[in-house]
């Protein structure tokens, strides 16, 4: 994983938090925001507060500037810009080829078993895959239930 993948799944990681998208979402309608007009918001304590914001600026979610005695958060537009990137590339359709999709289809020979071969539009080479005889399959656990009662029975008489 990229360092950029990992910086936007701990991004991510931290946003799971509702009290810190609720801070996020606050000083998105309010714009740049300190502590003191954040607070009435939430029924947290000043601590507890300061510790989401933290959390949020050490993973660049916000930005801080600091003015006098106070500190003033933003939402740091690069930050969401890269997760709104990610976060689109989930929601655009998907690119189509101008290959069309192949078919798997069953195809039954003359005296053979069935086998699955892959069909395309698209000359490629042929994939065949056998498959086993339904008949194969039933004899197999016949002999598999047979060798069972036979140990069954060799150590009743062991006995």
């Amino acid at each position: 994983m990229a360092d950029s993948d990992t910086k936007i799944v701990e991004m991510l990681s931290v946003l799971a938090e509702p009290t810190r998208i609720k801070i996020l979402e606050v000083i998105a309608r309010e714009g740049e925001l300190c502590a003191k007009d954040i607070l009435p918001v939430f029924a947290i304590t000043q601590p507890t507060l300061s510790h989401h914001l933290n959390l949020l600026i050490d993973n660049d979610i916000l930005s801080s500037r600091k003015d006098g005695r106070f500190v003033y958060y933003s939402i740091n537009k690069k930050s969401m810009e890269q997760l709104k990137k990610l976060l689109d590339t989930f929601t655009e359709p998907p690119v189509v080829s101008s290959v069309k999709k192949s078919k798997t289809q069953v195809v039954k020979q003359k005296d053979k078993k069935p086998v699955l071969k892959k069909t395309s539009s698209v000359p490629s080479p042929k994939i065949v895959i056998a498959s086993p005889d339904l008949e194969e399959i039933k004899r197999s656990k016949k002999k598999k239930k047979s060798d069972r009662k036979k140990k069954d029975k060799d150590k009743k008489k062991k006995k």
